[in-house]
């Protein structure tokens, strides 16, 4: 609600806190977005290395985006994640299958 103003005015630190106390419980989607947040710096200072935490915890429950995402940041060497100086046969970067 708060993340798109919903209901309610858009307030990214009223969603941060929402989703944080949510994620703490061990919900994905709240990991999930609370990933999101870190890595767009939305209520709360951007911070890759916070961002790829929240990713992996939803990411080892299973929610797809989050593993995509910590992937990707893994392949960017973003948040002292891994750094993938050679890609693995059938490994891309993503924007390199995008189509025009």
């Amino acid at each position: 609600m708060y993340s798109e103003g919903r209901g309610v005015r858009q307030d990214d630190a009223q969603a941060f806190g929402w989703f944080r106390k949510a994620a703490e419980q061990g919900d994905a989607a709240a990991q999930f977005n609370l990933g999101v947040m870190y890595e767009d710096g939305r209520g709360v200072r951007q911070d890759d290395a916070q961002a790829v935490n929240w990713y992996r915890k939803a990411a080892e429950q299973g929610h797809a985006k989050a593993q995509f995402i910590l992937g990707t940041m893994y392949y960017e060497g973003r948040g002292g994640g891994r750094t993938m100086h050679k890609p693995s046969p059938g490994i891309e970067r993503p924007q390199s299958r995008a189509k025009p």
